[in-house]
Parts: structure tokens; sequence; C-alpha cells
């Protein structure tokens, strides 16, 4: 369900135009022993179980909305839209608006953006040909006795650090309380090896410890 009324909105003196700038949604909410989760477009969650001498057992990962996905690359081209990679980025699929077919294709300068998520709020260029916002909601049954670890990350991470190192990098760093900071400086410097001449993707990283008492430590 697409938000009614999108307007271009002023964030720190810029002029954002919500048809062609968005943002994906991540949220956990802890209620007693149950870990609410609710996300839209390609940011992570991934929730893990603290076991003895550090290391860390996945328990949770949340679904990422790509166009690569059969389910959401079929909801997309019912509605009109296209999934492509363009000359530029042959190894990046895109989801694209019916009308940049022929820039596609190299015949002619492309003229709308492509979106390597499926699911996002704003980018309404893209409302009427398959983007959605409608998030996936899990609900996870925590062990009061055990002692859990979760991360909240934006796609920056996770193109360079897979769930279980961000896991292990985050419940190392928590002795000094700086977990995500760590994670971030990791993912930083991960980035200039694998692509030294590629602008860094957007890196945001939450993190929060649940004890057993289901008591958060952020």
């Amino acid at each position: 369900r697409h938000p009614q009324g999108a307007k271009d909105q002023i964030v720190s003196g810029r002029v954002l135009d919500s048809r062609t700038a968005g943002t994906t949604g991540t949220t956990v909410i802890l209620d007693g022993n149950l870990l609410h989760v609710a996300s839209v477009g390609d940011s992570r969650v991934v929730l893990g179980r603290v076991l003895a001498g550090g290391k860390v057992e996945i328990t949770y990962t949340s679904k990422e909305h790509r166009p690569t996905s059969p389910e959401e690359k079929t909801r997309i081209e019912k509605a009109g839209g296209f999934v492509r990679s363009v000359p530029t980025e042959p190894h990046r699929l895109r989801f694209w608006p019916p009308d940049v077919a022929d820039a596609i294709q190299g015949k002619c300068e492309l003229s709308s953006p492509g979106l390597c998520m499926s699911r996002a709020f704003g980018d309404s260029v893209l409302k009427n040909c398959g983007l959605s916002c409608e998030p996936n909601v899990d609900s996870i049954v925590l062990d009061p006795s055990e002692t859990y670890i979760v991360l909240l990350c934006s796609d920056g991470i996770w193109d360079v650090v897979n769930s279980q190192q961000a896991l292990q990098i985050a419940v190392k760093a928590k002795v000094d309380d700086n977990g995500a900071q760590r994670l971030v400086d990791h993912a930083l410097y991960m980035w200039k090896q694998l692509f030294p001449s590629a602008p860094v993707d957007d890196i945001a990283v939450a993190s929060a410890l649940i004890s057993a008492n289901m008591e958060t430590k952020s």
C-alpha cells in the first residue's frame, strides 16, 4: 500500500523529489520474549544466539526485497515494469519503469532511475509498475535463558560482509560497546579492497544485545 499524497520533502536543507528518491524501512520491536520484525526493501535484520566462547549462531534472517527474486520479478512484470541490467552495469539487475525500454537497450539516454530493490518508501515513479511498500512481518520466539544479538543493516554492509561475519564482529566488539562502529569500519575497509574505484554504497548499522532476562543493550 503506497503512501498517498507523497510530496517533495525538505531534509537538512536539501530538496528531495519523492518520485526518484526513496528508502528502505526496517523495524524491530521486543515484546517480552517475542521479537517482531518488519522490513521493506533490501536492508536486512539478522538475529544470532550468543554461544560460549563468544561464537554466534544465526537464528533468523529477514527477507530482502530485490527484483531478482522470482516472486518480486513476477509482480513487477505483471504491472508493466522491467527487470534488466544496462550495458554499463551488466552484473546488476535493476527495476525500471516501462517507458525506458529503448534506453535500457542503449538506444537513448536513461530518463528514469533503475532501482536495485523491489519494495521501498518513495520512488513513486515506479508506483504504478510494480513497486510495493508492503512489509514482510515476522515474529520470533526467543528463549529467555539465552542471550541474543540483533543487527539492522543497510545493503552497503551486506554487499561486502555476510551475516555470520557481521554478527561475529559485532559480538566481539560488544566487550567495549562499539559493535556497530566496528562493523561500519570493517565494511568500509572491505569496500576499498573489493571495489577500489567504485563509490561506497550506503552503510548504516544498528545493533543490540538481548540478555537472558529479555533486556536490551544498544
